[in-house]
């Protein structure tokens, strides 16, 4: 109880975020509802108040989005490897800057992350201003779709998962081999 009291005159003083501020620690992101001398109030996106001691929200890592102002969102996509990489990046790049809610359009990238099993990713990023006019995940939905449509509108594929069967592998059997046993 000491500890609460001493973390919460501690951050009094400090200031790390204040009442509406969207806060994210120790499992609980939210909006900041009322701080108090031992405790913390945080309403989380789910609709339920977390009653968080201020020693956790003093001692952990705490991440408060509404600080800067803005927010980037990063959307993992993958391409088909028949496709041109550079040409999905061009379109991606122009279909998110034509977003209202797109900030900083300058700083919109789409970077080429890996080889996956049947894709090439990719990372979409962009800025929003955060907290702004739209709701995160709404804005986030609404870039998913004007991704989507581009990449249709442009061919490019966004491949479905491929799983290649190997019956005839050293010490395996053979497919007919497999379809004869499930007759019986």
């Amino acid at each position: 109880m000491t500890e609460n009291l001493i973390a919460g005159v501690v951050m009094g003083v400090r200031k790390p975020f204040k009442v509406g501020d969207i806060i994210e620690a120790d499992d609980t992101l939210g909006t900041v509802k009322q701080i108090n001398l031992r405790n913390t109030l945080i309403e989380t996106f789910y609709g339920q108040l977390c009653v968080t001691p201020n020693k956790i929200l003093f001692r952990n890592k705490l991440l408060n989005y509404s600080t800067l102002k803005k927010r980037r969102i990063e959307i993992p996509v993958g391409i088909s490897y028949a496709d041109d990489i550079n040409q999905a990046r061009e379109v991606i790049e122009q279909a998110i800057n034509n977003l209202d809610f797109v900030k900083h359009k300058e700083e919109t990238a789409v970077y080429a992350s890996g080889f996956g099993d049947s894709a090439i990713d990719l990372l979409v990023w962009f800025w929003i201003d955060y907290p702004g006019d739209g709701n995160f995940m709404d804005i986030r939905h609404q870039a998913i779709v004007a991704i989507n449509q581009t990449l249709n509108d442009n061919d490019i594929l966004i491949p479905f998962p491929i799983r290649t069967l190997d019956f005839n592998a050293k010490g395996g059997t053979t497919l007919q081999d497999v379809q004869s046993t499930g007759e019986q």
